[in-house]
């Protein structure tokens, strides 16, 4: 569409018209006088001077010519190449998928010159992250023509920069080539991307590559997510767990064998499952409760039978790591609170290898009406060596439950209980079956009723500092030295249960008391078992502060002391990995650390290495860290680089004259490859991130449809038409404004030449 007006000079008709009214006026009115001068003459430089008096009024109108085009806004087509490992696997029939995309590129390449000036492509290949391709160098054929080596997808990663890459230019589109794995951990997944995308109002266009789910090159079976260590007491049942993925298999039955290697490399079937795929992508958990083998260190390996038509059977098997401990106490510790002092206490339970705890937090519902809980076994024989009340009201246990609890006491089981709002007295241990159990004296009347504020007479308030009142292994937090020193140093109790006493029989002492001779830790017999009474609930403070190794070692004393194991020797080598089943490229941390006595010596020495298979040693840097009081000396180190393979993590004291026996961590490093760990390709993904752009035209293409993509990015530059405005105005360049006034001056200099001719100058 176009159209002509004009740009009046100053915007005034009015003026313009007074101007030209004024030019004509004095062209008619001042009429040269020459005896020379005839009629044709005169009209003649009266002629001229109305052309040029036009010409004049032209230019000061400034006639305008403005053509309204329609056309595609500027904008960048990006087009995103799958870089990583997993486009080596089959695509379906003989062809891999890195070949189908190599396919794919030469057909969109032609397409790329579509004539449009306004629209530009971009290339750009994917994995991890987004690196750049330029055509007109040869980059994408040269990346077509080498292997993929990208060692994990980020779809998300590949969409969002590709949008911060085109800050400032429009995208037309995105054209997402690859088999839709996404293979890195992230928080923000492309689904949100693709939302972005959407608002932006740019449309996805993926082309998926590789086999769909009902295909038989999807064939495959995978053991994941198995552990990849157990600690366990012998004799003690554990459950091994781990989630067996089939696609293809529908109503196959696969076998599957766990096996047991002890540390004389001898193998052994001791499990044996069979499992029905469901059809489809099916995930199944596994469950194997098995007893726990002699004390030693063993290898587990879950393995399922390979399957016909399996492309992959590397990830058919996967190994955990079993150490199995002799001697080691079960602990059911249960809580009525959640409280801090539960959370850092069980934290220095579970930092022991001389326990495994189970831990309960019985809540109160409303007024109790859930009380009592029923716990099942809990109180079976044999089924814990040790239990902990916590800040729990008797009733959520109820009559019948206490008095199994008293029955285990009595046959030799070991019982803590610890100072709470609803502890000893306040809780009603004084009128229930436990009473005659417990250290102290008890009393039915010192109830504390629910909801009400807590009864002075039941609680010692403020800040109550810890006194030893006799040498025991249970309050020795430093080998050798002052006692009290150490416990000076820890920071005083917030408030405790107020005890009434010791009771006045063999047996029973009192280890820890306030300034003001009130009883904070009391311990006695019952039966064959025995029973520990701690009036605090505030312990937690010493973590904090800095003093865990105090905590630790002070409630490790106070469990062994129940368990009738308050002289076995702490001097060992304790050592921990960060992990026991990683890929090469995993960083992984050690430590290794040795309390007790053996603490003593300042130049105490620990030589790390590793082992492989061929018995080669590797001995690997440590850095070491000074003992605290009463704590432990820590090395810590960090694995080298190591090639696929089993391995063992030696730790030796090589202090001279040292008998602390040597400690050893068997681990793996196995080839895990998330990239080419399941050839099938998530064909639903790359469909779901192309469906969230459809209503502004994103679509998924199968490869053999991607001549489409020439019409559907047609149709995108189609909705993006906007008005382009070209206006031409009378002296906006140099060609019409000299033009102009070459015209305006020849006139004029034709008018002076005349009138010299004529004999008028």
């Amino acid at each position: 569409m176009s159209s002509w007006t004009t740009q009046p000079i100053f915007d005034s008709l009015g003026l313009i018209g007074l101007v030209a009214i004024l030019f004509v006026l004095t062209t008619l009115l001042v009429v040269p006088q020459s005896t020379q001068l005839t009629q044709r003459r005169r009209r003649t430089l009266i002629g001229l001077r109305l052309v040029a008096a036009a010409v004049l009024v032209l230019a000061l109108l400034r006639p305008t010519h403005v053509v309204t085009l329609q056309q595609p806004a500027a904008a960048t087509l990006a087009i995103l190449l799958d870089g990583s490992r997993s486009m080596t696997l089959p695509a379906g029939g003989t062809k891999s998928r890195w070949q189908s995309q190599n396919e794919v590129w030469q057909r969109i390449a032609p397409m790329l010159d579509s004539g449009d000036p306004t629209l530009k492509t971009a290339v750009y290949e994917y994995s991890s992250d987004l690196s750049p391709l330029d055509p007109a160098t040869g980059a994408v054929d040269a990346f077509l023509q080498a292997q993929p080596d990208g060692k994990q997808t980020d779809l998300a990663a590949a969409l969002r920069d590709t949008i911060t890459r085109a800050a400032g230019s429009p995208l037309a589109g995105i054209v997402l080539i690859g088999d839709g794995t996404q293979t890195a951990d992230i928080d923000i997944g492309p689904q949100a991307v693709a939302q972005t995308l959407a608002s932006l109002e740019v449309p996805l266009w993926t082309v998926p590559i590789g086999p769909s789910q009902d295909t038989s090159a999807a064939r495959d079976v995978a053991i994941d997510g198995m552990p990849d260590q157990f600690s366990v007491f012998a004799k003690n049942l554990f459950q091994v767990t781990a989630t067996l993925s089939a696609q293809g298999l529908d109503n196959r039955s696969i076998p599957l064998r766990l096996m047991l290697t002890n540390a004389q490399g001898e193998t052994e079937e001791i499990a044996q499952r069979e499992i029905v795929a469901q059809g489809g992508d099916d995930d199944q958990r596994i469950a194997i409760e098995l007893p726990a083998p002699a004390p030693g260190n063993y290898r587990l390996d879950l393995i399922a039978e390979p399957q016909d038509g399996e492309i992959l059977t590397d990830n058919n098997r996967q190994t955990a790591f079993l150490d199995v401990r002799d001697g080691g106490g079960r602990v059911l510790y249960l809580e009525g609170q959640p409280r801090p002092e539960q959370l850092f206490l069980r934290r220095s339970i579970a930092a022991s290898a001389d326990f495994e705890l189970t831990f309960e937090w019985i809540e109160r519902i409303g007024d109790g009406k859930n009380w009592p809980v029923d716990l099942g076994t809990a109180f079976d024989p044999d089924r814990y060596d040790i239990y902990i009340l916590g800040d729990l009201d008797s009733q959520a246990l109820g009559e019948k439950q206490l008095q199994a609890l008293r029955q285990r006491i009595d046959e030799g089981a070991g019982l803590l209980t610890l100072g709470g709002f609803h502890s000893f007295d306040a809780g009603g241990y004084g009128s229930s079956p436990l009473a005659d159990v417990l250290p102290v004296k008890t009393s039915p009347d010192r109830r504390q009723a629910f909801g009400q504020p807590p009864d002075r007479q039941l609680q010692i308030e403020g800040s109550v500092p810890i006194q030893i009142t006799r040498p025991h292994p249970i309050n020795q937090l430093v080998s050798g030295g002052p006692q009290q020193a150490a416990w000076d140093r820890l920071r005083p109790l917030k408030g405790a249960n107020r005890l009434l006493g010791p009771k006045p029989i063999p047996g029973v002492e009192v280890l820890l008391e306030s300034p003001s001779e009130e009883p904070l830790l009391v311990i006695g017999d019952f039966g064959n078992g025995r029973c520990a009474a701690f009036a605090g609930d505030s312990t937690w403070q010493w973590w904090r502060q800095g003093q865990r190794e105090a905590h630790q070692r002070f409630w490790r004393q106070v469990l062994l002391w129940l368990m009738r194991r308050e002289l076995a020797s702490p001097d060992q080598i304790v050592l921990q990995m960060d992990r026991r089943r990683f890929a090469a490229d995993i960083e992984v941390q050690f430590q290794a650390s040795i309390g007790g006595e053996a603490d003593d010596s300042p130049e105490r020495k620990l030589t790390v290495q590793v082992i492989d298979a061929d018995d080669k040693a590797i001995d690997v840097p440590v850095a070491k860290s000074d003992a605290q009081a009463g704590g432990a000396t820590t090395w810590t180190g960090k694995l080298p680089e190591l090639p696929d393979g089993m391995y063992r993590l030696r730790a030796v004291d090589t202090t001279a004259g040292s008998k602390i026996e040597p400690k050893e961590l068997a681990f793996q490093v196995a080839s895990i490859d998330r990239e080419l760990s399941r050839p099938v390709a998530d064909i639903a993904q790359m469909q779901q991130l192309a469906q969230v752009t459809s209503e502004v035209g994103g679509r998924s293409i199968p490869p053999d449809q991607i001549e489409s993509l020439r019409e559907l990015i047609a149709q995108n530059r189609q909705r993006s038409v906007s008005p382009v405005v070209q206006q031409w105005r009378l002296g906006d360049e140099p060609i019409s404004g000299w033009l102009t006034m070459l015209i305006f001056g020849g006139l004029l200099t034709s008018d002076w030449v005349l009138r010299k001719r004529w004999g008028m100058v």
